[in-house]
């Protein structure tokens, strides 16, 4: 089993190796450089399951060639701060160190390994994220669990009609991730249900 999942401090990377077991392998990804020390600090701490993860520094994207932004949010502070997100009070890190890569490009080093699930939680750029998975789409369809909040794709200027275009032709649905109740597939009827301002934790997966 491999699985994909968006890093930032570990929590659900430490889980998600402890799933997979000893013959299972965990691709972790995180762009700031705050979150990905505090990442491989909490890996030394856990040795036997460190050795089911691979930790990549870098900014999932389109492709290797694509620039990095600056800072991304990955700090929520517990007791308030400056310089806050105006909606989900995160604080942005910068992301100096970190390299662009595609996952398509990543998962070409995995040949003897198939994506299973894909945890996807990257506050807005979902859709540059997708871009850089055709083939994963395409040919492997794993199941997604990820967030969808439609206000932060439209900052980073995209949207959820985009988002569901990278689902919908290949054959998934999604469904809400606490009782997997089947979900509209259309981006009017989501935005509805979530509303403005909030978002919602769902899967998608090929029934």
């Amino acid at each position: 089993m491999c699985s994909s999942d968006l890093a930032n401090l570990g929590a659900q990377t430490l889980r998600l190796a402890k799933f997979v077991g000893p013959a299972g392998r965990v691709l972790a990804f995180e762009p700031t450089d705050f979150a990905f020390r505090k990442l491989r600090r909490n890996l030394a701490l856990n040795p036997e399951l460190a050795s089911r993860v691979d930790a990549f520094h870098c900014f999932l994207t389109e492709s290797d060639a694509a620039s990095v932004p600056d800072a991304i949010y990955s700090s929520w502070p517990l007791v308030g701060g400056t310089n806050l997100h105006a909606k989900h009070l995160g604080h942005e890190m910068p992301t100096e160190t970190a390299s662009a890569r595609s996952i398509d490009g990543v998962l070409a080093a995995y040949p003897d390994r198939r994506v299973q699930l894909v945890k996807l939680d990257v506050d807005g750029f979902e859709c540059q994220v997708l871009r850089g998975a055709a083939a994963l789409l395409r040919d492997v369809r794993p199941v997604f669990v990820m967030e969808l909040a439609p206000y932060v794709l439209d900052e980073r200027g995209a949207s959820l009609e985009e988002l569901l275009a990278f689902f919908i032709p290949n054959g998934y649905a999604f469904f809400t991730e606490q009782d997997e109740r089947p979900l509209p597939s259309t981006a009017g009827e989501l935005l509805r249900l979530i509303g403005d301002g909030a978002s919602m934790n769902v899967i998608a997966r090929v029934p």
